[in-house]
């Protein structure tokens, strides 16, 4: 088994928890209790580990989150794409005859590809378009309704809220993750002085050594 600091953070706990909850045992305390590894003590290594065990919880739990808000900025994303280009297609030929509206709502600009770009692109079509009458009224005789252009610009927001979302989520899982070394080092450092007083007085009793989950070496 490799050292227990170059272990997973998932096994370490197993293997914490194992050292602990064994060391408990009748046989085991004879050589531990002597060597100050009381039940009291270990109850110490357990709080430590309690801490550990949650600290990795909450940072697996946040880097989920952490995922599932990247998922919706694609999701966002592509929905607003779609449904602003389909606008577009429409008010491109309604406004033909219009360069100085096709201008203001810059409907022969390429479309954006970044999250920044295409927000600001899109907010200015239908912000503009929403916000004068006429414009409205050349959309509306080709089917594009008020309703049509509040439900893309309602999309479009939608882009902005989940970017911003990410960005807590992403913050979130950055602090879980630091939590989470600072907890898993402490634990590291009071199985690393247990297992070494364990070992030693249980020099003789290696088959002992190994109920504790650590390996012996002759």
């Amino acid at each position: 088994m490799p050292a227990f600091t170059n272990l997973p953070i998932a096994k370490k706990l197993d293997v914490a928890q194992q050292a602990i909850t064994n060391g408990r045992s009748d046989q085991l305390q004879e050589f531990l209790a002597p060597a100050g590894y009381t039940p009291e003590r270990l109850d110490e290594g357990q709080a430590v580990l309690d801490e550990a065990r949650t600290a990795y919880e909450d940072a697996d739990e946040e880097r989920t989150e952490k995922k599932e808000a990247t998922r919706r900025v694609r999701r966002t994303f592509a929905e607003a794409q779609d449904l602003h280009a389909e606008h577009v297609a429409f008010a491109r030929p309604a406004l033909r005859d219009e360069p100085g509206i096709r201008e203001t709502l810059k409907l022969d600009e390429a479309r954006k590809r970044t999250h920044v770009g295409f927000v600001e692109q899109a907010r200015r079509f239908y912000g503009r378009a929403l916000a004068d009458p006429d414009v409205l009224a050349k959309l509306t005789a080709v089917g594009l309704t008020q309703a049509d252009l509040e439900e893309g610009l309602a999309a479009v927001n939608a882009v902005e809220s989940s970017r911003h979302r990410r960005g807590a989520e992403k913050g979130e899982s950055e602090d879980a993750t630091d939590t989470q070394g600072a907890e898993v080092e402490d634990l590291e450092a009071w199985i690393g002085v247990y297992r070494d007083v364990a070992k030693a007085a249980l020099r003789d009793r290696p088959e002992l050594v190994e109920q504790l989950g650590f390996m012996h070496r002759s």
